[in-house]
C-alpha cells in the first residue's frame, strides 16, 4: 500500500463525498460551529474503515 495514498483511494473519498453530498444535509444544526460538514466527516469516516479493512486483509 502507498503510504501516500494512491489515486484509487482519493477517487474511493471524492465517490464517498459525492454520495454523502446527496444523502446528508450540510450541517446537523443551524446552531453547528460549522468546522467540517456532515458528508465531509460521513467521507472520512468511510476512508478511515476501508483503509483499516485493506490493511487486515494484507496482514493476514
Amino acid at each position: 500500500m502507498d503510504k501516500n495514498g494512491s489515486p484509487y483511494y482519493k477517487r474511493f473519498a471524492s465517490i464517498v463525498l459525492g454520495i454523502a453530498r446527496r444523502a446528508l444535509s450540510p450541517f446537523s444544526n443551524k446552531f453547528s460551529k460549522k468546522t467540517y460538514t456532515q458528508p465531509q466527516l460521513a467521507a472520512c469516516i468511510c476512508y478511515i474503515i476501508i483503509i483499516g479493512f485493506l490493511r487486515s486483509l494484507n496482514s493476514v
